[in-house]
């Protein structure tokens, strides 16, 4: 199995710096904290947790927010005490942004709800936010913030979500979100927004799951989830994970509290989970890891408030939890999961937070990039060890789901030394790519990297017009055809057939509504969604 992460270190290591924690499976973090975790982030070799505690590890400094270097935990600032809690940490560079119900630091008034540790000072977003901040990331100069406020910084329309760009605050979109923000998440330039929204600028279908591409909103199908709450989304590829306390996504019965939107259509993970809510999401190129409320994922009983969905089936990772998981984040061969429990896996130091080791790899996988040249695409990836490792195979595809093998390169074998691996993918046309490596041992069994993406430059087809009456036409084809299927938005597939340059497709027998047009021009996949009035 690959690791996830660049920072990496041989087995031995891990054991000789983090003795107490060498076993697999379930283990504490010393002796863990006092008070609930709401969210854990990996920088690097460090964990930050943020939540309600007031003594992590035994230091009493550690007031809401603290550091967990790897053998011991350490307050990060002080100022942020109990009843009030942080919910969202989004780091980059060496500041550290916090948000939560904290309506001050230390009496700074404009220090509310939001705020930037810079390694020894408290700075001000402006004047702050006038409700809870739940999630934040960063993009750039820019810092998206999400939660319950209905203000920014004096900005009225800035309800819900915000932007913050180094100096004021603005709403995104133009404001116009029905309802509070639980997560937020960045992939490439688009922003996926989850939480209790029925509307977004104005767009009726965005129901509790919305992406931001930088212009405008884009909802994921037509009002798919109608009821509860999203209160966690994961990116893979092509693939969009949410989770949450909504039933039915889609009307699908069994895509309960979980669901997977492929671009065009949801999908159930299996027979989904029948009871609590789904509170954390993460995706390390294989499995998605899920933790919250719940009892069981898929009728696994072992899946009891934390399992993982390998893309056919639940699992469980052992040990029982009272309580609750709220967050996730992953290192090398490590998941640290944060929550509301004591005793977790039967250990009294397993207190809110706890650290799963996954089992031995056989290939350490210390990077693995895509990158586009003037020749084409090269991948690039390095081990700093391998057990019984026969060869890579890399594979290609265009919507992050589907892959077809173009290439293979031979393993080192068993080797504790750095190995380098270089492939060319030669010329791929406009579009999106995604890569991955399959690693194969010498008794056969397999385990996938994570994926890759990149995007070709050049003329991408259009569609138009859009809405349309009775035909739209695509431009963009040139001289070679493509494979066209239209799709209604239960993903029952109407037509099927040839198109070439602006050649007309017919609409006029189709009721009036929104369908999904999926073109394919050689290995290129593109969709759209077209509108019949």
């Amino acid at each position: 199995m690959f690791a996830k992460h660049r920072f990496v270190l041989p087995l031995f290591y891990l054991l000789r710096l983090f003795p107490a924690l060498a076993a697999p499976g379930w283990n504490p973090l010393d002796m863990g904290l006092n008070g609930a975790v709401n969210v854990v982030v990996v920088h690097g070799s460090d964990v930050y947790v943020g939540g309600n505690f007031t003594d992590a590890g035994g230091d009493p400094d550690a007031d809401c927010l603290a550091r967990w270097d790897g053998s011991s935990w350490h307050a990060v600032a002080a100022g942020i005490s109990p009843p009030y809690q942080v919910y969202g940490i989004a780091i980059s560079g060496s500041n550290i942004y916090v948000g939560g119900s904290f309506p001050d630091i230390n009496g700074n008034t404009n220090l509310k709800r939001i705020a930037r540790w810079d390694g020894s000072n408290w700075n001000a977003l402006g004047t702050g936010l006038n409700s809870t901040v739940y999630g934040i990331v960063v993009s750039g100069s820019d810092v998206y913030v999400g939660g319950g406020f209905s203000n920014a910084g004096g900005v009225v329309a800035a309800d819900f979500l915000a932007r913050w760009n180094g100096s004021s605050w603005s709403a995104v979109g133009g404001g116009n979100l029905s309802g509070f923000v639980r997560s937020l998440v960045l992939s490439g330039a688009n922003l996926y927004v989850g939480g209790q929204f029925t509307d977004a600028g104005g767009n009726p279908d965005a129901d509790r799951v919305v992406r931001w591409d930088g212009s405008s909103w884009n909802a994921l199908g037509i009002s798919a989830l109608s009821n509860g709450i999203v209160q966690s989304i994961a990116i893979a590829g092509n693939n969009v994970y949410v989770g949450g306390s909504f039933l039915n996504a889609d009307g699908i019965p069994s895509a309960d509290r979980i669901a997977r939107f492929d671009g065009a259509t949801w999908h159930a993970l299996g027979s989904g989970i029948d009871n609590g809510s789904v509170n954390a999401l993460v995706y390390d190129g294989a499995h998605l890891f899920v933790g919250g409320t719940f009892i069981n994922a898929g009728g696994v009983g072992s899946a009891d408030k934390i399992g993982r969905w390998t893309g056919s089936n639940w699992e469980g990772l052992g040990g029982t939890f009272l309580g609750e998981f709220r967050s996730i984040s992953l290192t090398y061969n490590n998941l640290f999961a944060g929550g509301d429990f004591l005793d977790g896996a039967a250990n009294p130091n397993i207190d809110n937070i706890a650290r799963y080791e996954y089992m031995s790899l056989p290939v350490e996988l210390s990077l693995f990039e895509a990158a586009v040249h003037p020749e084409g695409v090269w991948l690039r990836w390095q081990t700093e060890s391998e057990t019984a490792n026969d060869y890579f195979q890399i594979e290609h595809g265009t919507d992050g789901i589907r892959f077809d093998p173009i290439g293979r390169q031979t393993g080192a074998g068993t080797s504790a030394q750095t190995q380098r691996y270089t492939f060319l993918h030669p010329e791929p046309p406009p579009g999106l790519h995604y890569y991955r490596l399959r690693q194969v041992d010498f008794d056969g069994t397999e385990h996938l990297s994570p994926i890759r993406g990149v995007r070709i430059a050049g003329r991408a087809p259009t569609l138009s017009p859009n809405p349309a009456t009775d035909h739209f036409r695509i431009r963009g084809l040139g001289g070679t055809p493509a494979r066209l299927r239209l799709f209604d938005t239960l993903g029952r597939l109407l037509r099927e057939g040839e198109v070439r340059e602006d050649e007309p497709v017919n609409l006029s027998d189709f009721p009036a509504g929104t369908y999904w047009v999926e073109l394919r021009l050689g290995a290129l996949g593109q969709r759209f969604r077209v509108i019949k009035r």
